[in-house]
């Protein structure tokens, strides 16, 4: 029962912060901005589509090889791939924001 709270704390915490993090990224994405602001939102999204593309191939892989083959099964819904994408985004778009200016 200890664990049970303990889990859904942290789903918690984890959908507030994903909440938190895509309205950063539709803020960023959408907002107006000069040709420096482009190119950083420009090195975001293009770093960003590469990891998530890497992790399509890494759970394509995964369902491919592994979970035919075990009886472990891990099903990931699109909205946890949307969270996960925005953590990825914001992370990256801050890094950049950091190196770039």
């Amino acid at each position: 029962m200890k664990y049970q709270i303990i889990l859904s704390a942290c789903l918690w915490v984890f959908l507030l912060l994903s909440i938190i993090c895509l309205i950063v990224m539709i803020i960023e994405l959408f907002g107006k901005g000069d040709e420096r602001r482009k190119f950083i939102l420009f090195k975001t999204s293009l770093n960003t589509a590469k990891i998530y593309v890497v992790l399509l191939l890494a759970g394509f892989i995964y369902n491919i090889f592994i979970e035919k083959y075990t009886k472990f099964e891990f099903e990931c819904t699109p909205v946890i791939y949307l969270c996960i994408l925005s953590f990825i985004f914001t992370g990256i778009l801050f890094i950049n924001k950091k190196r770039y200016g």
